[in-house]
């Protein structure tokens, strides 16, 4: 499943001089993408404190610049699932077209422990719904 639609505008303060969306704000953008794909599918009973996710990694492609007033959509799908971690495929596009591609790597985390745990039950039946 593809959570799809989460669009978002470009703001003044994230571009650069020349104009284009400085590459540290897509961070920005895949984070409230990856919000919204949780959101769809995770109760708003879920422990965050004790299920939570952390960032491991990100790699992102830049194939063509975005800019101020461009109507940006991401699509987020999940892509492979290891013991403790699983990847975020993102495109983020303008008018169906990729401008930039990046795949996360999250690690289901115990933030009461403060160690990465193995995928439980109950979030794999998440990710597996998707």
């Amino acid at each position: 499943m593809i959570i799809k639609n989460f669009v978002i505008s470009p703001r003044f303060k994230d571009c650069d001089i020349m104009g284009h969306v400085n590459n540290s704000v897509y961070l920005t953008y895949i984070e409230e993408a990856r919000i919204f794909f949780f959101n769809q599918l995770i109760s708003e009973d879920w422990d965050w404190r004790k299920n939570g996710i952390i960032i491991k990694k990100h790699e992102i492609t830049y194939d063509e610049p975005l800019f101020l007033g461009d109507n940006i959509e991401i699509e987020s799908k999940l892509g492979k699932i290891n013991n403790s971690s699983f990847e975020l495929h993102h495109k983020i596009m303008m008018n169906n077209k990729i401008k930039s591609t990046a795949i996360s790597v999250l690690v289901y985390f115990d933030y009461i422990t403060k160690k990465p745990k193995k995928l439980d039950e109950k979030i794999l039946q998440i990710l597996k719904s998707c």
